[in-house]
């Protein structure tokens, strides 16, 4: 089974959507493994997703005439990422939420996933748990960096795990 530690972290996924009722779906999918392999994607919307949250695109910065304009099919996506993660699990800190526009996302394109997506919580120890939300706090202030994007969240993720991960004392709990 393979370890995560500081040497080897989770390789992090996290996707932006275009609100969080049960018709949205995914606009935008990225994720970190480490500074040289990174990836993001913004996501055209398929004909007939149509839902659309003002709110949401306050929070990302992404108008739905930019992901049309910009973004790649679900199928060009689902095939790089299929490619780029083929046979490893990546984990979700929003996996409830995430795993469903994931779906979406290779359910559209008729691709299937050749890798997993897990919660980051099955890589977590119950300290690290505790500790997460204020660590969190401080890898964004320490980082500076644009938020609800999903590489940069993606980013985060991997670095809070990597800091509550180097407080906690228990490493031998974690594996994926």
């Amino acid at each position: 089974m393979f370890r995560h530690n500081a040497q080897n972290p989770p390789i992090i996924l996290d996707i932006e959507a275009s609100g969080l009722s049960e018709q949205s779906y995914p606009i935008e999918i990225g994720f970190y493994h480490s500074d040289t392999h990174c990836f993001c994607a913004l996501i055209k919307p398929a004909h007939h997703w149509s839902y659309w949250s003002e709110e949401a695109e306050t929070l990302h910065g992404l108008s739905r005439d930019i992901i049309t304009r910009r973004g790649q099919s679900t199928r060009e996506v689902a095939i790089e990422l299929n490619h780029l993660l083929q046979g490893r699990t990546v984990f979700s800190d929003a996996w409830a939420v995430d795993s469903t526009w994931f779906n979406k996302l290779f359910y559209e394109a008729g691709v299937a996933p050749r890798f997993w997506l897990s919660s980051i919580e099955t890589v977590m120890t119950e300290a690290m748990i505790d500790i997460w939300d204020e660590t969190k706090q401080e890898v964004i202030a320490d980082l500076c960096i644009p938020r609800h994007r999903a590489s940069t969240d993606a980013k985060i993720i991997q670095a809070t795990w990597l800091k509550a991960y180097s407080r906690t004392s228990e490493p031998e709990k974690l594996q994926a």
